[in-house]
């Protein structure tokens, strides 16, 4: 079953990694502290301890951490200099070699291999560059007042998971097995730069995850839920609160990530498909039974040859808006292998639900198709039937039932179309692409 969500989700979202989590400690000021174990505002350390953020709702964020007392942050590295190729060119003659060099000599005599001049190998009159008489190799060890590595410069962060609304929104409250709709980066404490798998802003993407204890980052979980939909959410998360995600990501796992989350919408944990969908006259291919909306299922007929090819089926169509291109889609779904086998079930899979995925026409760009590429065009509320090609012998042809639930939409404040930069000013708009 898990071999084969992962394959029909091949372009989603990371809302359908569901692995172990654990709890945290209670916010003494939450009244009802949610099995999640974080309620609204659970701050137990001081804020001169967190780090602080630019940046409002809607806009890419930046990150600085707090310092240890008397130390300095680190320089940032410089740009290179552009260095100056080819030979100066008089601008009255257009003749080479009549110009004044870049270094502010004049009438002086070509570096090489020219009388009255000692060449640049180091011969008579000057002392050669390495490793002579009078002058420090390049690569001689450093003398004592050479600066020497230093300890960090950044104040150890907190042991213990933290949540912090750094802009309360005005929607409704996040509530634990609902999904969360969100805007998010994440950077490794005292890190100067966002982790890439982390990072949601200016992609035109959202992550769309399940608020429960066993859902892949359960920092995140435990942050969001009693916040409410328009807020923006600074969360400290431990190695502990990671769930051993750290080194997937490209960190250590002693590191301490720093979330800063955008919570752009919320839908039900028990949301279905449109009830009242004009079913198609579509009888031919696996047979599909169950009400719209609920359950379903999936017979394959003993005379059915597989699909060479993804094929997709419209068996019931919503009264929705159509899915674009590059959008998030909500969905429930059911499925069987070519041998009547069940496949996966989000209506009856522990733990189900809703489930989040990217619809993506052609998203290798190379013209293969994913299950859900055919889903562009689709109205909202619809139920689809897509077969898939068995590619080896392990891996069956599969028929699979798709409920299409809700798109989950872009934060209001940062329209799909418009590209954000790092340093929180939206990019000329020319270059905004929306991918």
């Amino acid at each position: 079953m898990r071999s084969l969500t992962k394959a029909i989700i091949g372009g989603a979202v990371a809302s359908m990694l569901v692995l172990a989590g654990c709890s945290g400690k209670n916010s003494p000021e939450a009244t009802s502290p949610p099995p999640l174990g974080k309620g609204p505002a659970g701050v137990t350390a001081d804020d001169a301890t967190l780090p602080t953020v630019e940046g409002g709702y809607g806009v890419t964020p930046v990150v600085t951490f707090p310092l240890k007392p008397g130390a300095t942050p680190p320089p940032a590295t410089p740009e290179a200099t552009p260095e100056i190729q080819g030979t100066p060119v008089d601008d009255a003659s257009g003749e080479e070699g009549s110009e004044t060099p870049a270094d502010g000599t004049e009438n002086e005599t070509p570096a090489e291999g020219t009388e009255g001049e000692t060449p640049a190998d180091g011969t008579e009159g000057e002392t050669p560059a390495e490793g002579t008489e009078g002058e420090t190799p390049a690569d001689a060890a450093p003398s004592a007042e050479s600066p020497s590595p230093t300890a960090s410069p950044w104040l150890d962060p907190p042991k213990e998971l933290q949540a912090k609304v750094l802009h309360e929104g005005d929607g409704e409250v996040i509530k634990e097995g609902n999904l969360a709709s969100i805007d998010m980066m994440g950077q490794v404490w005292g890190g100067s730069e966002p982790i890439a798998a982390l990072n949601t802003f200016g992609s035109g993407d959202l992550l769309v995850f399940p608020v429960t204890n066993t859902y892949w980052i359960p920092a995140l979980a435990k942050g969001v839920v009693g916040q409410k939909v328009g807020s923006r959410v600074l969360i400290v998360a431990p190695p502990g609160e990671m769930n051993s995600m750290n080194s997937t990501l490209g960190a250590q796992e002693t590191d301490t990530i720093v979330f800063v989350v955008d919570i752009v919408e919320q839908f039900s944990g028990t949301a279905e498909a449109q009830k009242d969908a004009k079913p198609t006259d579509e009888k031919t291919g696996p047979q599909v039974k169950g009400a719209l909306g609920g359950p379903v299922t999936i017979t394959i007929p003993a005379s059915l040859p597989q699909v060479e090819q993804i094929k997709t089926t419209v068996l019931a169509t919503g009264t929705g808006e159509p899915i674009k291109d590059g959008e998030t889609i909500l969905y429930r779904y059911s499925a069987v292998d070519w041998f009547g086998e069940p496949a996966g079930d989000s209506w009856t899979d522990t733990p189900g639900g809703p489930t989040a995925t990217k619809v993506q026409a052609n998203p290798s760009g190379d013209g293969s198709k994913t299950v859900f590429s055919d889903l562009v065009g689709v109205p909202v509320g619809s139920r689809v039937l897509v077969e898939t090609p068995s590619k080896t012998q392990s891996y069956p042809a599969n028929a699979i039932v798709i409920d299409i639930i809700a798109i989950a939409k872009p934060s209001p404040s940062k329209p799909a179309e418009q590209t954000i930069s790092l340093d929180g000013a939206p990019a000329d708009a020319g270059d905004a692409t929306g991918e």
